[in-house]
């Protein structure tokens, strides 16, 4: 039994009741699981959070802050007096610049993205193996997310790093096309005439960019699922998630833009009103209010961050899911396991219904009994007699 075999929970539902909640699931009758649609899929991402808050309050959060703090001593430990803009000293205009100081902003920016990633491939994996779990009819543990996230972390965070190598190459092709552009017109006289046609071009430019970023970041963008529910490697994910997600591009970046708008548009909303509220109760000038302030601030921003990369994972999940109940065999493999849970069959002897295909149904020919006669070879029965005539003939 491997470490997805191991559930949290190796109590088996009673029978007659379905495991709590599938997604997807229409009914707790023999077909449990189907495709989901769009409605299931965003109002579950968020439902998910509720029906296992462990890794959100217990987990998630805390790591989230533990990344915040670590962040703000980085930044406190780069010796520059007053407010060391790392771009301001990329440009030379800090008046205590040196080579030694801007390497070590380049260091602290560099450890700052590491643990930010680390932070989100942690959280991810939260999610991602909460639903695992909760697909199979299981409340995941704390101590059981941490096991399975151990055997997972470093493939999640070679696929976070390959998104993140993705968007510092956009960066870096965008800002040199831009630095490329701003030199050309600098040296070149073309009057505000031929500003009024270039900036418009060069920002349309800019944005067709995002094209085919986006069209990449969302082609890989169910590697991670792949890695949790499968267990595959980087490699492998990667060519799963291409798979999955050809001829469903705008289903998949649809629901996750979506997602991440409304948690957007939600943080926006919150900061909003807390920042007038305290803003009418304390003095900004003071430093004991504004350390009040940057608190207040930073706790509630800090979760609603943890609750929006939470349910963009439990989305990404249910998405991937999705691909796999329309295409494969995972449909087949599901409600079979639901049904053996709710017949009493322990999880410890079932096998892995992400990973473990459908037993090959049996084409053989039932054979018909030959009919009741003499063995082959035997002599033909004998004629009978005819019947004698009748009397007084």
């Amino acid at each position: 039994m491997t470490d997805h075999d191991a559930p949290a929970d190796q109590t088996a539902p009673p029978p007659g009741s379905g495991p709590p909640d599938h997604p997807g699931s229409a009914s707790h009758g023999a077909q449990m699981f189907g495709p989901i649609n769009f409605g299931q899929l965003l109002g579950r991402s968020f439902v998910l959070l509720t029906q296992n808050p462990v890794p959100l309050l217990a987990v998630a959060a805390p790591i989230s802050l533990v990344l915040l703090i670590s962040v703000s001593l980085l930044a406190e430990a780069v010796p520059f007096s007053g407010a060391p803009d790392p771009f301001l000293l990329i440009l030379n205009r800090h008046q205590n610049t040196t080579v030694s100081g801007l390497g070590l902003v380049l260091v602290t920016t560099l450890a700052t993205f590491v643990i930010a990633l680390l932070a989100q491939v942690i959280t991810q994996g939260f999610a991602l193996f909460n639903l695992r779990a909760a697909l199979l009819g299981e409340r995941a543990r704390s101590a059981t997310l941490w096991r399975l996230l151990g055997g997972a972390w470093a493939r999640l965070f070679g696929l976070g790093l390959i998104s993140l190598g993705i968007g510092a190459a956009y960066v870096v092709v965008v800002g040199g096309l831009t630095g490329l552009a701003t030199l050309l017109l600098s040296t070149v006289s073309i009057g505000s005439a031929g500003l009024y046609i270039i900036v418009p071009i060069a920002i349309l430019l800019v944005i067709g960019s995002l094209v085919p970023l986006s069209w990449l970041v969302t082609q890989i963008s169910l590697a991670a699922s792949a890695v949790v529910f499968e267990g595959a490697t980087v490699r492998a994910a990667l060519r799963r998630s291409w798979q999955l997600v050809t001829g469903r591009f705008w289903r998949v970046l649809g629901a996750q833009a979506l997602v991440s708008l409304s948690f957007a548009a939600a943080t926006w909303v919150f900061f909003m009103v807390l920042l007038f509220t305290l803003l009418a109760f304390t003095d900004p000038s003071a430093s004991a209010s504004a350390f009040a302030m940057t608190l207040i601030f930073t706790l509630p921003t800090n979760f609603l961050a943890v609750g929006a990369t939470l349910t963009a994972a439990n989305a990404v999940g249910l998405l991937y899911v999705d691909a796999r109940l329309r295409t494969d065999w995972l449909g087949i493999t599901l409600n079979g396991y639901a049904a053996a849970r709710i017949g009493g069959t322990p999880p410890a002897r079932l096998a892995d219904p992400f990973v473990t295909p459908p037993a090959p149904p049996s084409h053989s020919v039932p054979q018909t009994p030959p009919a009741a006669g003499p063995p082959p070879g035997s002599p033909p029965p004998p004629t009978p007699a005819p019947p004698a005539p009748p009397a007084g003939v």
